[in-house]
């Protein structure tokens, strides 16, 4: 039965071999590689505002906290399912998906890649896995992949300015990486006497069981700890971040409980098995699409209005940030002078004393909101303000190709299509 099933020996079980984690070098070495990448992000918004929007520190923290939080997470469901990393096939996985990734950056994705060594198992017998575990390994991974993009990434939620249907507005590029520490089990043979430190799981367990495996009472499985990345990017013009996530989150649900279920009915069962592999990266590709549809169906939120002079966003620790300015505010008075565009603000903003009242606009509503100004602000006190076509950069939203694609389709795809 379900109760008999130990969760809290597991949950210290995940615990402690997470924590063994932090003394790994490969865990830094994932560490190094999320903050060269938060490093890389923030010199574009440097570029773009000549602003820093993106403390790196701080991201990489928040990062490494929320990682490991979801890798237990993750560990758990593992641990519960009883999966295995005998059939998984990870040697076969990466590879295939550095291949991927030279031809789109987001076919880096575990879905792509196990999704076609699936297929090549059940169609040639090659290579020998369990397509059963690691398409169940592909929808534990997304639907912990949905819960960071809910719980754990606001803090990389950076302004950009874009040309959106044919004007410029304002939006927010959603960009995280986690390190995720990952435990799972590995057959380790039979036990014919009972061995002290070994946990009796329940009859039903485990619910996905080895290949080539008679699993029963004496069965001996070993928790082992691999580290693994992962990442989320989308962009929100039409909406705020907050539902952006939202929406995304619920999709990688979705996603991830109807691949979970085709794996568990596939096992033993091959067509059922190219039908999960199917649903692997099909599926995949219909959440990207999906999520862009609903992004492109609607209307701009945050864009330039005539006669008044709206944020876009705040630097992070500046007077306005710590002050409560929020994307869309329409500041209306700084320190009673009226403000009807950008030259009024910087005018007004020369002559502020150390203490001043800012009053905006949110929602219909007039708010007052106390501001301290600090030497650093030199006037602008922190305040990304919204596009203007022809004046600022816009960066445009393309496919995301790599650079391999790119060079075939410069140098090969366009012969062909002229012949």
């Amino acid at each position: 039965m379900i109760y008999n099933f130990p969760a809290w020996q597991l949950f210290m079980l995940s615990v402690g071999s997470l924590v063994s984690v932090v003394a790994q070098p490969l865990f830094y070495f994932v560490i190094f590689m999320i903050y060269w990448q938060y490093r890389k992000l923030a010199a574009r918004q440097y570029v773009m505002f000549r602003h820093k929007t993106l403390p790196v520190r701080r991201a990489v923290l928040q990062s490494a906290v929320t990682g490991m939080l979801g890798g237990l997470i993750a560990s758990m469901i593992v641990l519960l399912t009883g999966l295995s990393i005998n059939g998984i096939g990870l040697q076969y996985i990466w590879p295939l998906a550095v291949l991927l990734f030279l031809l789109n950056v987001r076919f880096v994705c575990f879905a792509y890649a196990g999704g076609l060594v699936a297929l090549s198992n059940v169609f040639f017998g090659w290579p020998d896995i369990d397509p059963s575990h690691m398409l169940a390994l592909v929808a534990i991974l997304h639907v912990t992949e949905g819960i960071l993009v809910l719980c754990g990434g606001s803090h990389a939620d950076l302004p950009i300015y874009l040309f959106f249907k044919g004007r410029a507005v304002g939006g927010f590029l959603l960009t995280n990486f986690w390190p995720v520490p990952l435990v799972l089990l590995i057959f380790a043979g039979l036990a014919p006497e009972k061995v002290p430190d070994i946990l009796s799981m329940p009859d039903w367990w485990p619910l996905f069981p080895p290949q080539g495996v008679s699993v029963n009472r004496e069965s001996v499985f070993a928790p082992i700890t691999v580290i693994a990345a992962l990442g989320y990017s989308s962009v929100s013009v039409t909406t705020t971040p907050a539902r952006k996530r939202l929406e995304s989150g619920v999709l990688l649900f979705c996603y991830s409980a109807v691949l979970f279920a085709a794996a568990y009915l596939s096992i033993g069962r091959p067509l059922y098995a190219a039908a999960a592999a199917l649903i692997s990266f099909l599926g995949h590709e219909a959440v990207i699409r999906i999520d862009r549809k609903l992004e492109n169906r609607r209307l701009p939120l945050y864009q330039n209005q005539p006669g008044k002079f709206a944020a876009l966003a705040t630097v992070y620790g500046s007077p306005a940030q710590k002050a409560g300015l929020k994307a869309n505010d329409v500041i209306l008075r700084l320190n009673g002078i009226r403000v009807y565009c950008e030259e009024d603000f910087l005018l007004a903003a020369d002559f502020l004393p150390p203490h001043f009242d800012m009053e905006i606009v949110r929602d219909g509503r007039e708010i007052l909101l106390p501001v301290t100004k600090t030497a650093e602000s030199k006037g602008v006190l922190g305040i990304i303000r919204m596009p203007v076509l022809g004046r600022d950069y816009l960066a445009q939203i393309s496919a995301d190709h790599s650079f391999l694609y790119k060079f075939c389709e410069k140098h090969l795809f366009r012969r062909f299509k002229r012949r």
